[in-house]
């Protein structure tokens, strides 16, 4: 704790407690909570607990280093635990205890071993100290939830912490708590500023860290177009609105606004005349046209996919150049901005025989699309036969062919492993089940690694097993093919509970390879033996990718 900078050295300090330890509490939001499990990268414990103690001063941290991916040093928090607790909780005599059967001590690897128990009861809640620097984005994954759980420990009054035993530490404790009547212990001074390396620390900093930044965000966000929304939109008066008198001269308006009108494809002079509600005539100048294009104007975001191109193609039947203009709006090209407001590409196809609605009306402006939706072949929806959406087609294929042969090639390559496993060591399958487990990872990359430990762990457990162990055993009758089958059966659904069902084909196929084995030969119940525990391998195969799987799902 030192090496911290937390407290002043000077007169130092003496530790009497530095070790990994376990937090249950109960939280008011979530219910029976805790904090302290081993990390299942590398079975390690981050929390830790440090009590140290020197004259009239006493200090209690748990300390949490929480590493972000973006960031190459964690940052180290502490939760600082008052003096002012409640000592009639505590067992003076700090005699070890015995969790056996607490499923979330053995999380943390403190089942079978001698505990320290403390139980604290606050007045208040704890503080706790931070890094001051602040993070641009939220956090996620693993980091937000050791943090979301410090939070909610730091806000709760009462909680346990659980911590190997040890006799040193319960001489010191005695020590300590015995001279709680005598000396008014108290929390030492903090040294934010000098921490983190001199950058400072503060105090329950949660928004510095990331941690709601993204409720934050919204809420100003949300803040900031109510505000909008309760602003009413300016009204129109004699000064913004030009006079419809011609012969008055035009006074200069006080603030000069630039409005952004759409184009339209109207011509003035094809629109000569306006009638008003009661259906006198009445001769159209440019300030009405300017008017009705301003309230016919609708925002970009907001889309009308059906009324609004009707209309607009209705409307421009009657100009002279009509039949360019028309074919303009159905490659959705503007006759003022030129390009294209979206390219038409390669059709993209849902499953085997439908175009996806994105570019349904695309394929109809190119005069591609022949309104069959149930063709069992990719062929007969477009009529290209080359170019960019053959491709595409092509690529679709190739993708979706080589994604459904990978899971079985994986299932291949770790049935030959199994069988050449079983060659050495016919017990592989469950004296390395963790190791064969991890092989049903998808990623090439992690296989290769776990394939090279599995391989080590088993070179190691077939020099250890004895010499006179049988290195495979054959089937003679319809009994030994049947146990053999249930074993397998039972080692999948301790994998998963319903694998079985899951790969029921293939537990057919091992049963009717091990009747071949069976009413084979003497001359040919060799290869068929091979080809039973090549359909076992399988099946094992089958049930680690299932658990690969549901880990990553």
């Amino acid at each position: 704790m030192d090496d911290y900078g937390l407290v002043s050295s000077n007169p130092p300090w003496k530790w009497v407690v530095e070790k990994p330890c376990f937090v249950s509490w109960n939280s008011k939001e979530e219910g029976p909570s805790c904090l302290g499990q081993l990390s299942p990268l590398n079975s390690t414990s981050k929390l830790t607990i440090n009590i140290g103690w020197r004259h009239d001063e006493l200090l209690i941290a748990l300390h949490l280093p929480v590493s972000i991916r973006a960031s190459k040093h964690p940052r180290d928090m502490f939760m600082i635990i008052p003096c002012d607790f409640d000592s009639s909780a505590l067992d003076m005599t700090f005699t070890p205890i015995q969790a056996d059967g607490r499923a979330d001590l053995e999380s943390a690897g403190l089942a079978d071993c001698n505990l320290f128990h403390l139980s604290f009861r606050l007045a208040k809640p704890c503080d706790v100290i931070m890094p001051r620097a602040k993070r641009q984005k939220p956090v996620k994954g693993t980091p937000r939830e050791l943090m979301s759980r410090l939070k909610s420990l730091s806000e709760t009054s009462s909680f346990d912490i659980y911590f190997r035993f040890d006799t040193f530490a319960q001489l010191e404790l005695r020590r300590i708590f015995a001279s709680i009547p005598m000396i008014q212990l108290n929390t030492p001074t903090l040294l934010l500023d000098s921490m983190y390396d001199g950058r400072g620390g503060g105090v329950n900093l949660w928004l510095n860290q990331g941690l709601d930044l993204e409720l934050e965000d919204k809420k100003c966000q949300s803040h900031s177009e109510s505000l909008q929304a309760s602003l009413p939109p300016p009204p129109y008066t004699r000064d913004t609105i030009p006079s419809l008198d011609l012969n008055e001269p035009s006074a200069p308006l006080e603030t000069p606004v630039d409005v952004e009108v759409p184009f339209s494809d109207a011509s003035v002079a094809s629109l000569s005349v306006h009638k008003d509600s009661h259906g006198e005539g009445v001769p159209e100048t440019p300030f009405w046209v300017r008017m009705r294009r301003i309230m016919d104007y609708r925002s970009p975001s907001v889309e009308y996919p059906s009324r609004a191109p009707l209309k607009r193609a209705a409307s421009l039947s009657s100009l002279p150049d009509s039949n360019m203009r028309l074919k303009q709006l159905r490659t959705c090209r503007s006759p003022s901005r030129g390009p294209l407001l979206r390219e038409a590409s390669a059709p993209v196809f849902d499953g085997l025989n439908r175009v996806t609605t994105v570019e349904h009306h695309e394929l109809i402006a190119q005069g591609k699309w022949t309104g069959e939706t149930t063709s069992p072949s990719l062929a007969p929806v477009v009529r290209q036969t080359s170019g960019p959406a053959c491709v595409a087609l092509k690529t679709v294929r190739i993708t979706a062919q080589k994604e459904a042969d990978s899971p079985t090639a994986r299932v291949e390559e770790i049935a030959k492993w199994l069988l050449g496993a079983w060659s050495v060591l016919p017990s592989a399958h469950h004296d390395l089940r963790n190791q064969l487990l991890a092989l049903g990872t998808p990623s090439d990359k992690l296989f290769a690694q776990a394939r090279v430990e599995c391989t080590t762990r088993l070179a190691f457990a077939a020099a250890r097993a004895p010499k006179s162990e049988v290195i495979a055993t054959c089937i003679t009758n319809v009994s030994d093919a049947e146990k053999q089958v249930r074993e397998v059966v039972q080692w999948i659904n301790n994998v998963k509970s319903d694998a079985d069902v899951l790969i029921l084909h293939d537990l057919v196929a091992l049963a009717a390879a091990g009747m071949e084995v069976v009413d084979a030969t003497s001359e040919a119940k060799v290869e068929k033996m091979n080809d039973f525990l090549m359909c076992k391998a399988r099946c094992i195969a089958r049930a680690c990718l299932l658990e690969a799987s549901a880990a990553t799902a």
